[in-house]
């Protein structure tokens, strides 16, 4: 869940989200998701994949 939160995160689609690592590129060890927000540009993406399917 932590590794697919990092890419919508780096991808733009969610803010005020995190996601604390142990150590340098370590296990996950905590996710914080309550004040998250999907952006504009990841609802954007969910439409567009929508029409696909």
């Amino acid at each position: 869940m932590a590794d697919v939160l990092e890419i919508t995160i780096d991808e733009g689609f969610v803010k005020n989200a995190n996601v604390s690592r142990s150590g340098q590129g370590g296990k996950a060890m905590m996710y914080f998701t309550t004040t998250a927000k999907i952006t504009l540009s990841g609802l954007n993406y969910i439409e567009k994949e929508e029409k696909r399917v």
